[in-house]
């Protein structure tokens, strides 16, 4: 049986304190991937049974915990998730043009066009991903460097959020890391860098653990409240799994 987003969501909450212990995928998942990033930020995968083939799920955590729970396919299209603190749901509503791992690896270029549902706004999201160069390696892991831009905008027609920068595919698990860039809201632009530093697998030191581990000085010393973060540290918007 496919394990469902509330169960999920049960698990990373089990992630908040700052125990010894690690983080726990739910029942029924194994976890296969860990990637520590910049600016006090890890991501632990795992693929669960009864799921779609090549489903792929993903929990973010920041410095007060985890922030984000995703679910994506086979060709890195986001399908559902949770942001946590407050917890609300996202889901895939349609895709006139589904994002495509398949296409952005063939071609060198993938475009996409899709309504999701964020709590109760509906957002029509459009953008697109380009390869822009060959291959590098980070922490011993082949990626491919990739240029993207992706607007989302309301039923009344105004842009919600508008987003551009630079990311990472790996063809060895068919998803998406984030890099750098930026993201605009209400007129404000705010930069980012999530850019992967580690590569962590089964049996290795810190894998899957409940803490990041890089630029974390950088925050705040008061920011103690799940959640709570400053702009620059704040979860962009997701359109996938990155």
């Amino acid at each position: 049986m496919a394990v469902g987003l509330a169960g999920v969501v049960v698990a990373a909450l089990g992630a908040l304190p700052a125990a010894a212990q690690g983080f726990q995928p739910p029942d029924g998942c194994t976890g296969f991937l860990t990637v520590q990033s910049r600016t006090c930020q890890v991501a632990n995968y795992w693929t669960c049974e009864g799921d779609l083939p090549g489903d792929t799920w993903r929990v973010t955590i920041g410095p007060n915990g985890p922030t984000f729970v995703s679910r994506v396919n086979n060709e890195a299209e986001w399908v559902e998730s949770f942001t946590l603190f407050p917890v609300r749901r996202n889901t895939l509503m349609s895709s006139a043009d589904p994002m495509s791992m398949s296409e952005l690896l063939g071609t060198g270029v993938d475009t996409y066009d899709f309504l999701i549902r964020r709590g109760d706004v509906t957002e029509h999201v459009t953008g697109f991903d380009r390869v822009v160069g060959g291959p590098v390696t980070i922490d011993g892991e082949e990626l491919l460097p990739t240029a993207y831009a992706a607007k989302a905008v309301g039923t009344d027609g105004e842009v919600i959020w508008e987003r551009e920068g630079n990311e990472f595919i790996s063809n060895r698990h068919r998803v998406f890391f984030s890099g750098s860039g930026t993201t605009t809201r209400n007129g404000e632009t705010v930069p980012y860098d999530f850019r992967p530093v580690e590569f962590i697998y089964p049996g290795e030191p810190g894998f899957f653990p409940n803490r990041p581990k890089y630029d974390c000085d950088s925050l705040s010393a008061g920011l103690d409240a799940p959640g709570i973060l400053p702009a620059a540290f704040a979860p962009v918007p997701e359109v996938r799994d990155e």
